[in-house]
């Protein structure tokens, strides 16, 4: 689907056609990510699940990182279809290359399609739902404003506004990369509150310290893109075993509700951000943050059913 997606806007005219290929590729997107965290869980015990969910969300995220500026040198020489017909023609070698995983064993039980009663019944698993909701919007909230914050408050131009995000790249990165290092031997739900803590400590000093100066600005945003991408990265291991019998679905709900916090946080973070400035932006999700964590900590119980398929 994302390589239809792709096609569609790579090589169709007007604006009807290339809308719709938006749509189909983020729906593919959408479907393959949750689809392909259930089956590494599927087969990868607990206790070592950590670092393999957290290899996977490292290459999805040095994929953003290096991917972007290779095809952002394709648009000069080629023109502006040229980064969407590559996409649609690697992303159809991957779903080729998709094929070729060995299909998850099936337990004896037969489970349905979508389960979604495992999960709605389920309050750790609502209550994971509600952690996810909130940590996306806290965190958009932040970096959908910051760049034209960078710009009033210190007057960056573009290309310095461009370094900046290669600099919040890097931290990100290392955050993925810690998550997957070190989360199996720290605790997946220790892993995880210990994020959610650091991205509220960053709001805080963004709020207090964020005007004073750039490189308190710029470290607060630092700390930011850590704790967000340490618990997300760390909070696929803990999602994937809430609901065992209905993980797809677990972890599709989840990504539902990430996706809903971003609109959210685009919506409600924009307009604060015009009507009252950022420092009121990082008030709430100071308030957002402290409630995640809240909810996490009391709402969530880890399950530890260490198994394997395969």
């Amino acid at each position: 689907m994302v390589a239809v997606g792709m096609g569609l806007i790579g090589f169709s005219a007007g604006l009807i056609v290339p809308a719709l290929g938006f749509v189909v590729a983020g729906a593919g997107s959408a479907i393959y990510l949750p689809a392909l965290l259930a089956y590494a869980s599927e087969r990868t015990p607990y206790r070592s699940r950590g670092r393999v969910l957290g290899a996977i969300e490292l290459a999805w995220a040095l994929s953003g990182m290096i991917g972007v500026p290779v095809l952002g040198l394709l648009i000069a020489p080629l023109g502006w279809r040229a980064p969407f017909a590559s996409i649609a023609a690697v992303t159809a070698s991957c779903a080729a290359l998709t094929l070729l995983l060995e299909e998850a064993p099936r337990d004896r039980t037969a489970r349905p399609r979508f389960n979604f009663g495992a999960v709605l019944r389920n309050r750790s698993a609502l209550a994971f739902i509600a952690t996810w909701f909130l940590v996306f919007f806290a965190f958009e909230s932040i970096q959908v404003n910051y760049g034209s914050w960078f710009e009033q408050q210190f007057e960056l131009d573009a290309a310095a506004r461009g370094s900046v995000q290669m600099l919040f790249g890097v931290f990100e990165i290392a955050a993925s990369s810690g998550s997957a290092l070190f989360l199996d031997r720290l605790g997946k739900k220790r892993g995880v509150t210990a994020g959610l803590i650091v991205g509220v400590i960053s709001y805080g000093l963004l709020a207090a310290l964020g005007q004073t100066s750039l490189p308190w600005a710029l470290a607060s945003i630092c700390l930011a893109f850590v704790g967000f991408e340490f618990s997300v990265v760390s909070g696929a291991s803990v999602m994937s075993e809430l609901a065992p019998a209905a993980r797809g679905t677990m972890l599709a709900f989840g990504a539902s509700a990430g996706s809903l916090g971003r609109m959210a946080a685009d919506l409600v973070g924009s307009a604060v951000m015009v009507s009252a400035g950022f420092s009121t932006v990082a008030l709430m999700s100071i308030v957002a943050g402290m409630l995640t964590v809240l909810v996490f900590a009391l709402g969530v119980k880890e399950r530890q059913r260490d198994r394997a398929l395969g």
